[in-house]
């Protein structure tokens, strides 16, 4: 039996966002569960596969054991920011972060006016 081995990162928002395209499309994001979503809040990266402890639900464990909910996974971020920079190619970081909070709480792309 080989044990594999887990992958976890922690980036802030900014930071992981600003390198989203590098990150494995398969990964998943948490973030802290009583903090407003901005640029510099924690955030928890994981290769789901390689998490072992489960809950009854078949989530891994360890977000919640230490304060952290799902957030979105990282394909759905890379998705986000392509529609995004379809929309306005100048959007920026605080766009992006809007954008995101768009899709987590209404899970639909933000729809920008000009």
């Amino acid at each position: 039996y080989h044990k594999r081995c887990v992958m976890r990162l922690e980036l802030t928002l900014k930071n992981m966002l600003d390198k989203i395209e590098s990150l494995d499309w398969k990964w998943d994001v948490y973030i802290p569960s009583n903090k407003e979503i901005n640029d510099s809040i924690l955030c928890l990266i994981l290769d789901d596969d390689t998490e072992e402890d489960r809950g009854s639900d078949d989530e891994p464990i360890y977000p919640t054991s230490i304060g952290y909910k799902s957030f979105l996974s990282v394909s759905d971020l890379q998705s986000i920011k392509s529609n995004l920079l379809q929309q306005n190619s100048e959007a920026g970081l605080n766009e992006l972060i809007s954008a995101a909070k768009y899709y987590y709480e209404n899970d639909a792309f933000i729809n920008i006016n000009r």
